[in-house]
């Protein structure tokens, strides 16, 4: 078994910031996560949820311009809203 200074659970960006800075101190540093490397702001919460508030957002925008140079029909396609959301999370 090995031993560790510091042992962090979780790889988000709390995690990964101590991470680093207790091995830039010298620290022996272990991390472990159950979920894919990044934590869930970058994978499940804050990134992927600005991503649709944005398509909203613009979706919102576009409908209160309509009578100052917007035209046509406008709707928000939900799928490739979250479809848009996965490839930059």
């Amino acid at each position: 078994m090995e031993n560790f200074d510091v042992f962090i659970f979780g790889t988000g960006t709390a995690g990964q910031l101590v991470a680093k800075e207790c091995a830039a101190t010298g620290k022996k540093v272990g991390i472990i996560d159950i979920r894919e490397y990044g934590g869930v702001c970058s994978q499940r919460g804050c990134d992927p949820k600005k991503l649709l508030l944005a398509s909203s957002e613009a979706f919102e925008l576009s409908k209160n311009m309509k009578t100052d140079g917007i035209a046509g029909a406008l709707k928000i396609n939900w799928r490739d809203a979250f479809n848009y959301a996965r490839r930059y999370t």
